[in-house]
């Protein structure tokens, strides 16, 4: 028994958990689009206009203080290091496709040869490379 006095055990054992949900009420309409993104439907147009363009003003404020423009220099220099580095990569996966369709010696090497130089669209003349096989 319990300590509490008005405390009735429920019959039958203990009482299942309930499940804690909140109720949020009914969703919004799917068929209204909001004017404005960002800004709640309860402005009225004009207002909403002045806080959308005021929150658009903010954004691109931030892009153009020296902190933001540093980002987008250095933004900027680790792409192109990136794309240095990607076609190097890509240029040395060439020379090794056509360096074995060259060495290719049977026609299974061949055509394993011919299927990698295939996936580098740049690359012309396969067949004139090795008339050998």
């Amino acid at each position: 028994m319990s300590s509490y006095p008005n405390f009735i055990a429920p019959i039958g054992g203990a009482a299942k958990p309930a499940f804690v949900c909140p109720k949020l009420g009914t969703p919004p309409d799917p068929e209204k689009i909001q004017a404005y993104p960002g800004v709640e439907r309860k402005y009225l147009p004009h207002e909403a206009l002045i806080i959308y363009t005021e929150k658009l003003y903010d954004e691109r404020k931030a892009y153009q203080t020296p902190s933001g423009d540093r980002w987008f220099k250095e933004h900027k220099q680790i792409e192109r290091e990136k794309e240095k580095l990607e076609q190097s990569i890509r240029s040395f996966r060439e020379s090794r496709a056509l360096h074995a369709l060259v060495e290719a010696k049977t026609p299974y090497e061949k055509k394993a040869a011919l299927s990698r130089t295939s996936s580098f669209p740049g690359l012309v003349a396969k067949e004139a490379l090795n008339p050998s096989c």
